[in-house]
């Protein structure tokens, strides 16, 4: 999976959680987060700096300009998801498992992703 294309798919994965559950924390998180605020190319999160974020996470764990198996996608996005429960102290409910299962990772992938 390509790097855009993955977090995209982590915020609709968790934006659905979100619609589902409300939970205000990630709500603030995911505007943040949103892809969907400017139509350009410059910027793809609401907030620049959170998707330089993930840029970031995502060459450690991948490696620059690479694609991503499903449990690294998992993975870089574990990262942005502790920053806001562990720095903020935000309550994120079940995000973790829920983009788990989103992005099919099975248990025994998780403890290899993280």
């Amino acid at each position: 999976m390509h790097m855009k294309e993955a977090y995209y798919a982590m915020f609709d994965t968790l934006f659905e959680y979100w619609e589902a559950n409300r939970l205000d924390d990630l709500g603030d998180m995911l505007s943040d987060l949103s892809p969907y605020t400017f139509k350009s190319d410059e910027y793809v999160s609401a907030d620049p700096a959170e998707y330089a974020d993930w840029k970031d996470a995502w060459a450690q764990i991948v490696g620059t300009d690479k694609d991503a198996t499903p449990s690294q996608v998992f993975a870089v996005a574990c990262t942005l998801l502790d920053y806001y429960a562990d720095n903020l102290s935000y309550d994120l409910g079940e995000s973790w498992s829920v983009l788990q299962k989103g992005l099919g990772i099975q248990p025994d992938e998780v403890a290899m992703a993280v």
